[in-house]
């Protein structure tokens, strides 16, 4: 992980611990009230807080997304299935129905509407709304 504290840049090899506590004020991309089981990893925010040597404790969480419409990409190989969900580079992914997986290369021109239609192992690319 990267975290921007201003001018400085902080990595997982840093040591630095964040406290975020039940007076912590987290907030949508509008500015309205979030409720904190709403964050996930990977998404980008902007924290506000005191630092005391490694310790961060935060005061304010804003999202940068929209958190209903987080866009979100996955591309690897479609690793496995189960019943309506698939597993894509380690990802959980779904479709939308209605939704189609366009073919590429040697399978241009083709669409496929499920993941059963797919081989294991088959190289994907897909975008969507991270839930």
């Amino acid at each position: 992980m990267v975290v921007e504290l201003m001018e400085n840049r902080a990595t997982d090899l840093d040591s630095l611990r964040f406290k975020v506590g039940p007076g912590t004020t987290i907030v949508n991309k509008k500015n309205k009230p979030l409720d904190r089981q709403l964050i996930r990893p990977g998404m980008e925010v902007e924290l506000k807080g005191d630092r005391v040597g490694d310790l961060i404790e935060i005061a304010y969480i804003k999202l940068k997304i929209d958190h209903e419409k987080w866009e979100a990409e996955a591309e690897g190989y479609f690793e496995g299935l189960e019943g309506d969900k698939a597993w894509v580079d380690g990802k959980p992914v779904k479709l939308n129905p209605g939704s189609l997986i366009k073919g590429r290369d040697a399978w241009k021109g083709k669409a496929f509407s499920s993941f059963n239609e797919i081989h294991l192992g088959s190289l994907v690319k897909l975008k969507g709304i991270r839930r």
